[in-house]
């Protein structure tokens, strides 16, 4: 129907990006704090934070299969995580 079924407030500023698994029903997102985080879509709770940015977070690309995702930021990083252990696996 449309409506919102779950809010999930831990961000005290904006939300730039996101990236969803809807099978999976997970998110990792990220924000003007420079942190990503990933949700448990189906619970609305924090799974993990991941802080290696030093500005904004802008984009987030997850391939949820392999665990992996990559985020860039105004820091002018591309930082590549391991969702499961959070773990930053390289800086680009």
């Amino acid at each position: 129907d449309g409506s919102c079924s779950v809010m999930m407030r831990t961000y005290k500023s904006a939300v730039n990006c996101l990236d969803a698994d809807w099978c999976g029903l997970r998110a990792v997102s990220g924000g003007d704090d420079g942190d990503l985080r990933l949700w448990d879509l189906a619970r609305g709770e924090l799974l993990n934070r991941f802080a290696g940015h030093t500005d904004s977070v802008n984009c987030v690309s997850a391939v949820w299969a392999s665990a992996r995702v990559v985020s860039g930021g105004d820091d002018g990083a591309l930082l590549l995580w391991d969702l499961e252990s959070g773990e930053l696996l390289r800086t680009l």
